[in-house]
């Protein structure tokens, strides 16, 4: 399986390491560190996530009864 390191894949979405670290925190994408060199593989699960996609909890709907 093919592999890049962080920063190949924070060009490669257009978006900083920092929210590839964070993604990875949240379980969005898998960091693979077993080889001392923090790399992720492009499976299907890292290639469908894309950046902006993880920010905070879905807003409360707030119902009108007028």
């Amino acid at each position: 399986m093919k592999f890049v390191n962080i920063k190949k894949f924070s060009e490669m979405k257009k978006c900083s390491r920092e929210t590839v670290y964070n993604a990875a925190k949240r379980g969005y994408i898998e960091i693979d560190r077993s080889s001392g060199i923090p790399v992720i593989f492009l499976n299907e699960k890292n290639l469908s996530w894309q950046p902006g996609q993880n920010r905070g909890r879905p807003k409360k709907r707030t119902i009108d009864f007028s």
